[in-house]
């Protein structure tokens, strides 16, 4: 014993010698220098003259029990811990359908509380629609048959709908009793997980006995006498005190253990159910050893503890263990290191990895190298401030094989608010991200098809009109003008109408080649430039400037680059007719990193107020063309300083 004790026991021994019983614990040191956690009892014999002649000291070795109970709090604390920062709800449900118990999470997605929740029927939560396909899939559970996950439309306590991911287990309780364990994820909107279970209940009190063999005189002290809820003023007797425990096992091996015990001096350490006085049924730890006086058994000395909590605690270790295994999320618990401790069968799963593959390596096996480094700094920010962070991950299998998952991490914190483990809860979502990866190449493959079919189509209607004025209403204005000379009566009014015919023929002829694609365009695109320059330039005496950058024809599709040429067309145009420009600067450059392409058209006319909607359609058809590639286009102008057209499309 350390000598820091020895004044203590000491001092309790000589309150003994009073006549005071005396129930206290002490730490020993074995010859092994190990540490020995003891029970220990003074209980006095006090003969007729009120005299102390007899001093009992009973001392029953309790290390195990303090471990275990201090390994079960702590394995306790760290699955209420992995449930607290559960991001699913979970209900449980008897056969009946009612709810028996719910998540906080559970409560946050229905904006229920646990009390108004309590033996609720778990159809009342879903739609009408619903509730037959849920109760079937609900006694198929029961069955023992495995609907899968399945999907319900459900509704708040405020009224709101929404929809719910589910999957479902059963599970057996101590008393052999089936549940049926739901988790629910929140495919509508999801919260943050909250606690999910209460604390376990306090240590039990711890009591002793003693029997007189001789006189078959039992004594219990005022703690076992509580255990076995009697009276305080109760006297057991041998019998009846054996009668306390359950019929069956337990009150064979406790007679057994009695009658060893006498007839050959062997100590005993049970746990064993009793039934108390007001029916109740209780695991009790019944310890007990003989005192042998002479060679012969005089009394039996015991230890009587009520570990009815302990057994409960163990029972719901038991069902949080079966639920984290049987969970359809993968688990993984690592120490404040980042070493893996712990994964579920899901994680095997997900992952290829096995458990003892993974055991004491770092997460960081799992990484794909395609999840931003952002991304694991706010995850380590969150963690590091003691925060539960939620977020998605792009990992990588044993088989190198990429999935995704969608992740809920958080810190474990011991009752002094240390960091002692972290849990990670995580969900494959690789099919969903891959299907909504295929809807956006589809959506963008149509858009593509559409816009190559407007362009199409538009090109058609222009080449089509352009023809009909070339071949059809031209050669009307010129045999207009050839009749005219037929009819020289009046000389100035002849010459007036030959020109105006004249400058109709010749404005037509421009619009037709506006309007038909020519054929240049499977040519360089510088070449096309120079084609639009000289065909709308006329007696213009304009400079234009040209800069090409990083651009291949062949690296743009055939519509991208006839919408170059109609947009560099439209505005060259424009800058002909109303600009009265000296110069043209025409830039076009290909950014690869950014995949698009940049068109600037710039001229040093006389500009216009950009703020005041103007009356043409050029501008209009430029931001319409850049439209159909997903572009935008900016204008900047002002009165008597020129015009810059910038153009953006993407590639």
């Amino acid at each position: 014993m350390p000598s820091d004790q020895l004044s203590g026991f000491i001092e309790q021994f000589q309150k003994c010698l009073t006549g005071e019983t005396i129930n206290t614990q002490y730490t020993f040191k074995t010859s092994e220098n190990k540490e020995l956690i003891t029970q220990i009892n003074f209980t006095p014999v006090i003969d007729s003259s009120s005299k102390v002649t007899v001093i009992s000291i009973g001392i029953l070795d309790i290390t195990k029990e303090i471990k275990v109970i201090k390994k079960l709090q702590s394995a306790e604390h760290m699955f209420s811990s992995l449930f607290e920062s559960a991001n699913i709800g979970i209900n449980v449900t008897d056969k009946a359908g009612y709810i028996k118990k719910v998540n906080p999470m559970f409560c946050e997605i229905f904006k229920y509380d646990k009390d108004e929740l309590a033996d609720k029927k778990i159809t009342e939560l879903l739609v009408a629609s619903d509730r037959e396909a849920a109760l079937k899939v609900h006694n198929d559970v029961f069955a023992g048959k495995s609907p899968g996950p399945q999907e319900w439309s459900c509704i708040r306590k405020d009224g709101k709908i929404i929809h719910v991911y589910q999957n479902f287990n059963v599970f057996k309780d101590q008393n052999g009793d089936l549940f049926k364990v739901t988790t629910t994820t929140d495919i509508t909107e999801r919260k943050n997980s909250e606690r999910l279970f209460e604390e376990a209940a306090n240590l039990a009190k711890m009591g002793w006995w003693e029997l007189e063999i001789a006189t078959t005189s039992l004594y219990w002290s005022d703690t076992v006498k509580i255990i076995h809820e009697v009276p305080s003023d109760y006297s057991p007797q041998l019998d009846s005190a054996i009668d306390f425990y359950k019929e069956g096992l337990s009150r064979k091996l406790i007679k057994d253990s009695v009658n060893r015990a006498i007839t050959e001096k062997e100590p005993w350490d049970l746990e064993l159910q009793i039934i108390t006085q007001k029916g109740n049924e209780k695991w009790v730890r019944a310890s007990g050893r003989p005192i042998v006086v002479d060679g012969k058994v005089t009394r039996l000395i015991g230890v009587f503890q009520d570990i009815q909590s302990y057994k409960t605690i163990q029972a719901d270790l038991k069902v949080f263990s079966q639920m984290v295994e049987q969970s359809p999320s993968s688990i993984m618990v690592t120490d404040p290191s980042g070493n893996i401790e712990y994964v579920n069968p899901s994680f095997t799963i997900t992952s290829g990895y096995s458990a003892l593959e993974v055991m004491g390596k770092n997460p960081r096996i799992l990484k794909s190298g395609l999840t931003s480094q952002s991304t694991y700094e706010e995850l380590w920010r969150y963690l590091t401030q003691g925060k539960t962070w939620n977020g998605i991950l792009c990992n990588m299998k044993k088989n190198k094989q990429i999935y995704w998952e969608s992740a809920s991490i958080a810190p474990i914190k011991n009752n002094e608010g240390e960091t002692i483990r972290y849990v990670a809860i995580k969900d494959n979502i690789t099919e969903k991200v891959l299907l909504e990866k295929q809807l956006k190449e589809e959506q963008i493959d149509f858009q593509k098809k559409m816009t190559d079919a407007i362009i199409a189509a538009q090109e058609k209607e222009r080449t089509e009109i352009g023809r009909e004025l070339h071949d059809n209403i031209n050669q009307l204005l010129a045999s207009a003008k050839m009749f005219l000379k037929f009819s020289r009566n009046d000389e100035e009014s002849y010459h007036q109408t030959e020109q105006i015919l004249q400058s109709a023929i010749d404005e037509i002829r421009k619009l037709s080649h506006l309007l038909v694609l020519p054929s240049v365009i499977n040519s360089k695109l510088t070449e096309t430039i120079d084609t639009i320059v000289y065909e709308l330039k006329g007696n213009a005496e304009v400079v234009v400037h040209k800069e090409v950058i990083n651009f291949d024809d062949y690296d743009v599709s055939h519509n991208l680059k006839m919408n170059i040429y109609r947009i560099i067309q439209i505005q060259i145009n424009n800058i002909y007719k109303h600009a009265n420009a000296k110069n043209i600067w025409i830039s076009i450059i290909h950014q690869e990193q950014k995949k698009n392409i940049e068109i600037s058209i710039k001229d040093d006319g006389v500009g216009f107020d950009t703020r005041k909607r103007t009356s043409g359609i050029g501008l209009l058809n430029i931001r319409t063309r850049a439209s159909l590639f997903d572009g935008k286009v900016d204008i900047i102008s002002s009165p008597g300083n020129g015009c810059e057209v910038k153009v953006t499309l993407n590639t």
